[in-house]
């Protein structure tokens, strides 16, 4: 069997995990995969095309010439592509989501993430659409990743078992998250964490511009607190496995973004979390993950038994899922 793998993001770092998600999902696949027992799947090759950008989500009533290039290229292929890892769930009734639905129905399979979407193109009449989980929960750090994480963290404080990690939420167009809000609860996090007796480790990327000043103001407040920068690594290691290798090193952690809750849930545990989106809060609610939500105005009292004592959450389970839909089952639920 050929596999085309394709991914559609602008953000290079995701770009990496999701094609080596990609590769991952297609070497578990056998050869004698029964495509055939599918009507649109009658041949041996099909194109896999996974990214959260594919459909300009960030923007989701502009219509610009990257959207209809995106849509024209599904046209040429679309009785042999599977689209995975999509979400429309920003997507409201208008002339988009109207376009978006025409091509999409001639699309073979469309797997999502997330229950919204799910449900959004299932009342389109758009019924080739599965439910499963984001392809990244395939991803496990490199050694190597493993390595120099452990050696970023122990600079730090020495025992990693005092050492909890805080990641930062990402900046998005279509959250309402004042800036004095983040900084008041990561704020709140950090105090809380250090009266717990261990050492907060804030993980940041310089290109967000709100972690730089978010950071500051946990400078200005609390020169204590540690930071790391999770694009500063060996060249040989991409940021995503990095991320994810910090995130596996460490025993306590509390979450902010989805990419960095994926990969928490990667190391078999439950994760303290501040969800900042619908689909960060679709995957709390179907993990049944501990969580607090960064829009509340008060600060938090952080549920101290969940980040002490985390609850196993089977990830070869959502691995499974993963799998089943990439091999046309019935949707998941």
């Amino acid at each position: 069997m050929s596999t085309t793998i394709k991914t559609k993001n602008h953000t290079e770092p995701t770009i990496s995990a999701e094609k080596k998600a990609c590769q991952i999902l297609a070497s578990l696949i056998p050869d004698n995969k029964n495509l055939h027992d599918h009507l649109k799947h009658n041949k041996k090759d099909y194109n896999l095309v996974a990214g959260d950008d594919l459909f300009e989500n960030c923007r989701p009533h502009l219509i610009n010439r990257h959207f209809l290039s995106n849509l024209k290229q599904l046209k040429q292929n679309d009785s042999k592509t599977i689209l995975i890892s999509q979400t429309v769930s920003d997507y409201e009734q208008g002339l988009k989501f109207r376009i978006l639905c025409n091509r999409l129905k001639n699309i073979s399979t469309i797997i999502v993430k997330d229950q919204k979407s799910y449900q959004l193109l299932q009342d389109k009449g758009i019924t080739q659409t599965q439910l499963s989980f984001d392809i990244r929960f395939l991803l496990e750090p490199s050694t190597f990743a493993l390595m120099e994480a452990y050696q970023s963290i122990q600079s730090c404080q020495p025992s990693l078992k005092k050492c909890c990690l805080i990641t930062l939420p990402e900046s998005s167009h279509e959250q309402k998250i004042t800036h004095s809000n983040t900084t008041k609860n990561i704020l709140s996090a950090c105090q809380q964490v250090i009266n717990m007796g261990l050492t907060p480790i804030i993980l940041f990327q310089p290109s967000e511009h709100a972690h730089l000043i978010t950071s500051q103001d946990i400078k200005d407040k609390l020169p204590d607190v540690c930071f790391i920068d999770t694009t500063q690594h060996n060249p040989l290691i991409t940021d995503y496995d990095f991320l994810q290798a910090l995130l596996h090193v460490s025993q306590y952690k509390i979450t902010s973004d989805y990419l960095s809750t994926i990969f928490a849930v990667t190391t078999g545990f439950k994760p303290l979390t501040f969800y900042t989106s619908e689909l960060e809060h679709d995957l709390i609610k179907r993990l049944k993950l501990p969580h607090n939500s960064i829009h509340e105005r008060r600060s938090q009292t952080l549920d101290e038994r969940s980040l002490f004592e985390p609850q196993k959450v089977d990830i070869n389970l959502i691995r499974q899922h993963i799998c089943t839909a990439f091999q046309l089952s019935d949707p998941l639920h």
